[in-house]
């Protein structure tokens, strides 16, 4: 299943269909089904101003995801509803940027994210102090920073580029120094 459509369902389940189930499960505590009375309602609210055959079609997306995604989809609403309200809503708005950015952009955006969960805790952590003070530099000096940050870059993009390049055709961009023929002696600069 395609990255756009996974995202697009796991969005949908986790505000539409784990709430519905919520509010239409009266084994639930009704302390915890309360605080959580606005949300419920308002998810209800959004699902059921979708045609039913735009409701029938959710819920048999959903039935046909594999019960692994099934069930990251049931963590990721219970992360969710753990957090705090304002946390939730910031989530919310970053979805719908990214779900308004180009296909490409989108990529990008997925592949920095895969590669950011795969570093080690700690070096996250210093990329995050890295980065807390780059935000806290002067504009002038903070644009000085992004700027030579955007041409190191750019200076790998092409580096990486002629080998990849170099790779597909089989040329060599910097082909080897040809190897001298060894007299057998010591070779100069070098001691035995």
């Amino acid at each position: 299943m395609n990255p756009r459509k996974l995202a697009l369902i796991a969005a949908l389940g986790a505000l539409l269909l784990p709430g519905l189930a919520a509010a239409q499960d009266a084994s639930d505590a009704p302390s915890e089904r309360h605080a959580d009375r606005p949300r419920l309602q308002e998810n209800l609210e959004r699902f059921r101003s979708f045609t039913p055959e735009k409701r029938q079609e959710l819920r048999e997306r959903y039935q046909q995801l594999p019960a692994d995604q099934q069930q990251r989809l049931r963590r990721r609403h219970e992360q969710l509803r753990g957090m705090a309200p304002e946390r939730r809503e910031r989530v919310r708005q970053r979805y719908e940027r990214f779900r308004d950015l180009p296909r490409d952009q989108q990529r990008r955006v997925e592949k920095n994210f895969k590669r950011w969960r795969q570093l080690d805790p700690a070096r996250r952590r210093e990329l995050r102090e890295k980065y807390e003070r780059l935000r806290k530099l002067p504009p002038d000096e903070r644009r000085q920073v992004e700027k030579r940050a955007r041409e190191r870059m750019e200076r790998s993009r092409q580096r990486t580029g002629r080998a990849e390049r170099s790779r597909q055709t089989g040329d060599r961009a910097h082909p080897r120094p040809r190897q001298r023929e060894d007299s057998g002696g010591p070779r100069p600069g070098r001691a035995r």
